[in-house]
């Protein structure tokens, strides 16, 4: 109870008085439509925790009070672990009725953060290719260019650049600087 209260509080925080409280009533009442089929108090107590791992997937926890993990990964093992036994016996069994206690007792979680799931899966690979782009390397540009015939130091890396005295900010390669009408 302390971890419901602890999750609780800081899930209440991140969604708001009303939309929490409308949140646990749900998830009271899908307990109660589900309990013939095995849907337990925990189903509560769990999607207090998706809520929280899903608004702050980063957040550690301390397993065992040694061990820092973060808490998308210990929510992902956690629904990994209750949904096995439902889709063992639905692909091996063909039994449909296992599985309606965990659907019943995740449908609170999936109407208050279902959609935002979606629309962030839908917008990772536009994020990801945006990431992509912005951290490839630059295309090299020049620092040095000649006046008279436009060459750069990536043309040629042994060319060497100088400014004449006589010609103010104007740069000319070593071909053209002896030889080149004053500006």
């Amino acid at each position: 109870l302390y971890v419901y209260w602890l999750f609780g509080s800081q899930l209440e925080i991140l969604m708001g008085d009303f939309r929490y409280n409308l949140y646990i009533l749900l998830g009271v009442l899908f307990t109660l439509l589900g309990s013939p089929f095995g849907v337990s108090a925990e189903f509560i107590y769990l999607g207090v925790f998706l809520g929280v791992a899903t608004l702050n997937p980063n957040m550690q926890i301390l397993l065992f009070f040694i061990i820092p993990v973060r808490i998308k990964w210990v929510a992902i093992f956690i629904v990994a672990t209750i949904l096995f036994n439902p889709l063992v016996a639905l692909v091996f069994y063909q039994e449909f009725w296992p599985i309606l206690g965990p659907a019943l007792g995740f449908l609170n979680y999936l109407i208050f953060f279902g959609p935002g799931l979606w629309k962030r899966r839908a917008a990772q690979p536009v994020r990801q290719a945006k990431f992509r782009a912005s951290s490839e390397p630059p295309a090299p540009t020049a620092i040095h260019r000649c006046t008279v015939c436009g060459q750069t130091e990536l043309d040629d890396p042994r060319l060497e650049f100088r400014f004449c005295v006589d010609c103010t900010d104007h740069e000319y390669c070593q071909n053209h600087l002896f030889n080149h009408e004053h500006i």
